[in-house]
Formats: C-alpha cells, structure tokens, sequence
C-alpha cells in the first residue's frame, strides 16, 4: 500500500475545513469522494495512479436485463469488466446510469450476483481509503467549499461559489503542468527502451543499431 510523504487523505481536508467552515454541513463520506473527484476528473495525474485489478464488486438488481453496481470513489479509468478472474474473456456489457444522484453502471444481468473489474485509479492505504497527493489539497479544500457553497451561489445569496470556481480553475492550471511530487524512485522504476533494442513500432520499421 502507498505509505509515503507525498499522500495524505481526505481527513486531513476534513480537519482543515472544519476549523472555519461552521454553518454547513458536510460528511467525511462526501469529503472523501469530492477529493476524489478533483484527483480522477479534473487533474488526472496518471502518474500517480495504480492499476487495480481482480476487485470483487457486488451487482443490484435492476431490471431482467441489467443489473447495477456501483465503482469505488478512486476510479479514474475502467479497464473491463468481467464474470470471474478464471475467465478475464468474459467481458461483460455495460453503461453508466445516473440513479437517486448516484452514479453507477449497469451490466448485462446474467444472475451473477458480483463482478470483476480492472481499472486504473489513485492508490489506497493499508485501510483501503484513497489517497491525495499532499500538493493537491489546497485544490480539494477549495473543491469542496465550492461544492458547499454553490447551492448559496445559484440562489443569488452569495458570490462565494463563483470565486472559488476560479480560484479552482487556477489551481487546476498549475497543477496539470507540474510533476513536483514525483520522487526518483518513481523515474528508476520507468522501463527504458533504446532504439537498438527494437526494430519497429507499430508498423512502423524504425533505424536500429541491432547487430
């Protein structure tokens, strides 16, 4: 698990926010899933990410058809979906479905009652919460306020929400064009290909230096 000086978690945030935000309400739950919110659909740092693969997902029933299952707070790209581990073939159809204000996905209801996925997210911890990279949290601490306060802002009571849509939409600016948290570990572990090692890409026959 993911246990160095670069990640932290949503409690960190939550700490922060607590300290001067008193007249509203927020739950660890929403504060968790909002940091990963601004981690998987708006900086969408790969390099920071894991791939998961195997994770056993329970399906609800829906319909004769499709049934629905919900994907954890840290999936930034779903790789597939299958019927067992034994057969990674056995890819399933699916689709997103916006249900209640939640999202989930649908699959084609074969009476399973779970499914496999493989994808790609950021990382957890040895409890199985998802990590932040510490650089980003003043972006989730102003995700988040904005979150609280755009219902306010939308009703005409306050402009608070708009500045800091902005205030979010710098630091997004900022944070996509750094790498600051990678460490040289994490360049070690990059594989290496030379051009005298292959003779092609694609189908695309490259000069080498094979001998």
């Amino acid at each position: 698990m993911k246990q160095n000086s670069f990640y932290t978690d949503h409690n960190e945030v939550m700490a922060a926010l607590s300290l001067y935000i008193k007249n509203k309400d927020f739950s660890e739950v929403e504060v968790m899933r909002w940091c990963q919110e601004v981690e998987t659909l708006h900086i969408k740092d790969t390099s920071a990410m894991w791939r998961f693969e195997e994770i056993k997902i329970p399906t609800i029933a829906y319909s004769q058809d499709w049934k629905l299952f919900e994907l954890p707070c840290n999936v930034y790209r779903l790789l597939n979906v299958y019927e067992s581990p034994e057969n990674k073939t056995s890819h399933l159809q699916h689709k997103w479905l916006n249900k209640n204000n939640q999202v989930y996905k649908m699959v084609e209801n074969k009476n399973q009652d779970h499914i496999y996925i493989n994808y790609i997210g950021m990382p957890i911890n040895e409890d199985g919460v998802p990590l932040i990279l510490r650089s980003h949290l003043p972006a989730c601490e102003t995700y988040i306020q904005m979150k609280l306060y755009w219902e306010d802002t939308l009703e005409g009571r306050t402009n608070v929400g708009w500045n800091l849509s902005q205030k979010f939409s710098g630091q997004m600016t900022h944070l996509k064009s750094s790498v600051a948290h990678l460490d040289a570990e994490y360049f070690n572990r990059l594989n290496v290909i030379n051009g005298d090692m292959i003779e092609s890409i694609g189908n695309m026959r490259i000069l080498n230096k094979i001998v």
